[in-house]
């Protein structure tokens, strides 16, 4: 009986572990991300692409996943139903300080501030943003979405 005891005592920890290191290592996703108090989904566009200036990534990004909303502007990576959170951009609001490594934020995502101003369209089909001054290391000077829904991103951001 003692042995049986100590075998699942054994079992319940490994579980344990197992489900705390999951949740521990587990990178957010775009689904993940509640909305905010007052704030209201306004468009998503899975038919994007990300241009950053050189140096910024190691490699262009493609099959990108936007989610715009009332407040801030939430980018992910690929996927078909979940999307690795990439950037997280305030609007309209003060962003959740964003540190680590370069070109990644501590939760594995980058978060920055920027002026509605600062949001711009130099081509048909692409969206430029710029963050605002008091961006820090890890985030790009500025970020281009390249999309077909050019529409969407004018009528959200009254250009």
């Amino acid at each position: 009986m003692e042995v049986f005891c100590l075998l699942l005592l054994v079992v319940v920890v490994i579980i344990a572990a197992a489900f705390v290191f999951f949740k521990w290592f587990k990178k957010p996703t775009v689904e993940d991300l509640g909305l905010h108090y007052g704030e209201k989904m306004v468009f998503d566009d899975d038919k994007c692409s990300i241009e950053l200036p050189e140096g910024s990534v190691p490699e262009p990004l493609g099959d990108i996943f936007v989610r715009a909303t009332n407040k801030r502007i939430i980018i992910g990576l690929g996927g078909k139903r979940k999307h690795l959170l990439k950037y997280v951009i305030y609007y309209d609001e003060k962003a959740t300080k964003s540190s680590g490594a370069k070109g990644h934020g501590k939760k594995g995502y980058v978060s920055f501030t920027a002026d509605p101003g600062s949001i711009t369209y130099p081509a048909d089909n692409i969206v430029r943003i710029e963050p605002s001054a008091s961006a820090g290391p890890d985030v790009p000077r500025w970020l281009q979405i390249k999309t077909e829904q050019i529409g969407n991103f004018k009528e959200a951001f009254r250009a």
